[in-house]
């Protein structure tokens, strides 16, 4: 079971996509709501809400990510919670992305794998909002 404090575990409504682009993609130039971006060299990778987005101007894509927050503001000397959370779905083959705020931790999984992620939280003593 959960033992840390944090039991609550918020599914977001929208299912997203991530896609590559060129680091000389202008991300002004989307009318998109993003909710992440991660720049790397060479290349840059956008989050969005699936609906928002046309395949046009990307690298690569990948759809139908579902996503749960951690409900909870986390301080950076707290150590395990994202481990307790990703090592059962580890343990279940479930693949996830993982995304960092200055606040709390998003985490990403395929929307086949939702009902199976989400049963294997909720035996961890997770409760999914």
């Amino acid at each position: 079971m959960n033992r840390n404090s944090f039991p609550y575990l918020k599914l977001l409504e929208d299912t997203y996509s991530l896609c590559k682009v060129s680091n000389e993609f202008d991300i002004r130039s989307t009318t998109s709501q993003i909710f992440c971006t991660i720049k790397e060299s060479g290349v840059t990778t956008l989050i969005y809400k699936q609906d928002q987005i046309a395949d046009g101007n990307f690298l690569d894509v990948s759809h139908g990510w579902k996503v749960l927050r951690v409900e909870a503001k986390l301080e950076f000397s707290q150590t395990g919670i994202l481990y307790s959370i990703i090592a059962p779905l580890s343990k279940a083959e479930i693949s996830i992305l993982v995304v960092s705020s200055f606040d709390t931790d998003y985490i990403f999984f395929k929307e086949e794998n939702f009902d199976n992620a989400l049963d294997v939280l909720r035996i961890e003593g997770y409760q999914i909002i």
